[in-house]
């Protein structure tokens, strides 16, 4: 009897245990299905997140890029005609494009002849603005990306956005670039661009540099060397060299430095802009007001010059460098055997230099910076 009941109970058990078995097989199928569900889910989502998060890296790239080429041609001085900020807008739309943003209403040929084709895609410049002073360029950029697995909840696609401000850079404290054996004389201490004006003009190689400075024609000596040819090659190229705000320099006062060599240096940069510019008038360009806009990017015209005080100078002596001042060359004359080289003051952004906070505006700018 003993027997008996407890192999009954043995089946009852064996039967129990397949049933629960069974069961717990049942619940993990339907848990399984849940979480591969849930799995999929969040492997799509995070799919089209990263997808939204790669495009807006690109679009934050290209607005980056887009607003320091355009705030590259702002001057920060007012202009009403309204011609420096339409030309910075129409560079950084052309910089948007060369960076991959297809808007065909906002490009530039000149910039960016092969915009970028994608189908997939549909970007906008959204908007670009400069401030009334010309000193700051924003540009906004939107692109419309395909949603890929958000499809199956009813969702096409979504909107990324992204948005850059640039901002003219500040007065020139370093300058490393070649930089022209003139002074341009502002008294110590020089701290304003009053009497620098875009457009005023300005003449150098007047002797006794009007009234100044008793035996000196305005020609410094940066290390070129103290000869003839060392003049004319100077004014042609430049003085290798980094330079400084306070840092002294010294007048040139040699006999050497005749009108012609002073017309063979000048003549030179005229013959290299020539030949890189044929079509554009460099006589004119002082004579349209000095406006930036006219003046070509690398034009050997464009020159950086040192601002001294010429004060109490006479024949040779140091001066310290008090600015940086960006003039362009617009012509040359000859008078009683002393040659003049005519330009007029200019602000532009200037290749190899470093920008200070201390340092006056006084035409040239170091490179536009970031703030947004």
């Amino acid at each position: 009897m003993l027997s008996v009941g407890y192999a009954a109970a043995s089946v009852q058990k064996g039967r129990m245990v397949k049933r629960r078995k069974k069961f717990a097989e049942g619940q993990t199928a339907v848990i399984m299905t849940l979480v591969i569900g849930v799995l999929l889910g969040a492997m799509a989502l995070c799919t089209d997140v990263g997808l939204f998060y790669f495009n807006w890296m690109q679009l934050q790239k290209a607005a980056d890029a887009a607003a320091l080429a355009g705030a590259n041609q702002l001057t920060a001085v007012p202009d009403p005609s309204g011609t420096v900020a339409t030309n910075a807008i129409s560079t950084a739309e052309g910089y948007a494009c060369l960076n991959g943003i297809n808007d065909p209403n906002n490009t530039n040929s000149a910039i960016c002849p092969n915009p970028v084709q994608n189908a997939s895609y549909v970007d906008q410049v959204a908007s670009t603005n400069v401030d009334p002073n010309d000193t700051q360029l924003s540009i906004r950029l939107t692109r419309q990306v395909p949603y890929f697995f958000a499809r199956v909840l009813g969702f096409n696609s979504g909107s990324v956005a992204a948005a850059a401000t640039a901002q003219v850079g500040q007065g020139v404290n370093t300058f490393n670039n070649g930089l022209f054996p003139a002074g341009i004389q502002c008294d110590k201490p020089c701290s304003s661009i009053a009497d620098m004006d875009p457009g005023q003009s300005v003449v150098f190689g007047q002797k006794f540099a009007g009234g100044l400075a008793p035996g000196n024609w305005q020609w410094l000596d940066l290390g070129q060397g103290a000869g003839a040819s060392d003049l004319s090659n100077a004014i042609a190229n430049g003085v290798a060299g980094t330079y400084s705000i306070g840092e002294n320099i010294s007048s040139a006062s040699s006999t050497n430095y005749t009108s012609s060599v002073v017309q063979d240096g000048f003549q030179a940069r005229v013959n290299e802009h020539n030949s890189k510019f044929p079509t554009v008038d460099y006589t004119k360009v002082c004579g349209n007001g000095g406006n930036p806009n006219n003046i070509p990017l690398d034009d050997p015209l464009l020159i950086t010059i040192p601002v001294v005080d010429f004060g109490g100078c006479s024949g040779d002596c140091t001066m310290a460098i008090e600015g940086f001042a960006e003039v362009y060359l617009a012509g040359m004359s000859v008078k009683s055997g002393n040659a003049t080289i005519d330009g007029c003051f200019v602000q532009q952004v200037t290749a190899g230099s470093v920008g200070s906070a201390s340092a006056p505006v006084l035409g040239a700018l170091s490179k536009p910076v970031l703030i947004q």
